[in-house]
């Protein structure tokens, strides 16, 4: 088959890429200094377009948010005025204390109209919506007069001294023509204020100029979020053309990458599926994933090891547990051997008076005697509680003194109760294996054998068949 020109030209780049002491060595070297500062030079553009993008966006995001709060805080004026007016116009009508309370409250306690014009001063700083602001804020402080003046010939009108006026009223000025007049002109006069002339004009005005002022900051928030968005689309126009760029950049990576450094990653992959050690040679970074793959499998190795070690020990007395008792009774069933099954004598007494602190100390105390006064190869085993296994093996009916001597030891030691330890005694079951027994029957027989010596308490009882 002929050979195409693209193969002919990609041959002999691969066997220089290979060959460390060719001249491509020296412009791969090259290439890829370029390759660096070509992607600085776009992630350093991507940066600043990025930056551009989060500011125009924030720029529309800062315009919107001073509409909302423009139109939240208008919207809390006009209602606090509303508020106003509807309280003072209820009291003037039906004279009742509670709706003054209120309007008094607002004014100088609650203060929404203060709060509001607050939060919208930060937002008026052109010249065009500030003024409405400022000239809303005069109507409602007219308003306010207006209601108070009310509120002083209701009060007149209704009979009531001033000493009982409420104490924001005491300075209000009252002339002498309208002190002169009847009990029922002056709640005519109270009325008129608040439903007629000035009074009306002076809401229609507020009103006006919070629409107004509102008006003007939608306007120039539009202005703004047009002029954000023009730059936020040029922004994003340059980052496509430069996150093209990037593609390229990331396509001669590629290739530079798969030549020089995940080929031997591959090779090094097919050593590790044999749970082989990596040859710790090559590149500076090859090396240094050898070296901690290598470290790796051994910390792995101990683990594994530790963890089987903790599966079949008590985290306790570091004695067997029930789960290596029951293998390893299972595995030697048919062979010659002893269990015992012992116990401590009133081990529930020892944690009641003592605290299961020392209870825990009893047992351990318990596990190193077993430890001291049995032989390395015979198995001990916590299977819960105090309740302890030993397995004796190559050992038959002949055996028993050894045994005895043994449980003297171990009885011994837990009797002198060192290191402030409570003196304790134990009982001891022993079964000796015989042919066709079973595990559950070894366990009966021993069990058995300890029941027995559990009624005097402090002994060894062997089982002879008729327990």
């Amino acid at each position: 088959m002929k050979r195409l020109p693209h193969e002919k030209a990609w041959k002999p780049l691969l066997y220089m890429a290979k060959n460390k002491d060719s001249k491509f060595s020296l412009s791969v070297h090259s290439l890829g200094v370029f390759i660096l500062v070509l992607a600085t030079v776009v992630a350093v553009g991507l940066f600043y377009s990025t930056v551009y993008v989060s500011q125009s966006y924030k720029k529309m995001q800062d315009s919107t948010e001073v509409y909302i709060q423009t139109q939240i805080n208008a919207a809390q004026l006009k209602a606090s005025s509303d508020y106003l007016t509807e309280e003072s116009r209820l009291y003037v009508i039906t004279g009742e204390r509670e709706h003054l309370d209120n309007y008094f409250e607002e004014v100088y306690v609650t203060k929404s109209r203060e709060e509001a014009i607050e939060n919208m001063m930060p937002y008026m700083n052109d010249s065009t919506s500030y003024p409405h602001l400022r000239i809303a804020l005069n109507y409602s402080n007219r308003l306010v007069e207006f209601e108070r003046h009310a509120f002083a010939l209701s009060l007149l009108s209704r009979g009531i001294e001033r000493e009982e006026w409420p104490q924001e009223l005491q300075n209000e000025n009252i002339i002498i023509s309208e002190m002169e007049l009847s009990p029922e002109e002056k709640q005519a006069m109270a009325e008129s204020i608040l439903f007629e002339g000035k009074y009306i004009d002076y809401k229609f005005g507020l009103n006006t100029n919070i629409q107004l002022c509102t008006d003007e900051v939608k306007n120039s928030t539009n202005l703004e979020q047009n002029s954000a968005v023009i730059e936020f689309n040029n922004s994003l126009t340059q980052q496509r053309y430069l996150i093209l760029s990037s593609l390229f950049i990331i396509i001669g990576v590629v290739v530079i990458v798969t030549i020089f450094i995940i080929s031997p990653i591959m090779n090094s992959v097919k050593i590790m599926k044999n749970h082989g050690l990596l040859p710790e040679k090559g590149l500076k970074e090859i090396q240094a994933v050898s070296k901690t793959y290598n470290n790796l499998l051994n910390r792995v190795e101990q683990n594994t090891q530790s963890l089987e070690y903790e599966a079949n020990h008590d985290s306790l007395t570091t004695l067997l547990n029930r789960k290596a008792y029951n293998e390893n009774i299972e595995s030697i069933i048919n062979d010659k051997f002893c269990l015992l099954i012992l116990d401590i004598d009133n081990f529930k007494r020892v944690n009641d008076t003592y605290g299961h602190d020392v209870g825990d100390a009893v047992l351990v105390e318990l596990a190193d005697a077993l430890y001291a006064s049995f032989r390395s190869d015979d198995k001990v085993y916590r299977l819960g509680g105090d309740e302890i296994a030993v397995i004796l093996e190559h050992i038959d009916e002949s055996g028993k003194d050894i045994i005895k001597k043994r449980i003297s030891s171990v009885a011994e030691k837990l009797k002198m109760g060192e290191d402030g330890m409570p003196s304790v005694t134990i009982s001891a079951g022993a079964a000796f294996s015989s042919d066709g027994v079973t595990v559950d029957e070894m366990y009966k027989k021993a069990d058995l054998a300890l029941y027995e010596a559990k009624k005097e308490k402090n002994r060894l009882v062997f089982y002879d068949g008729e327990l």
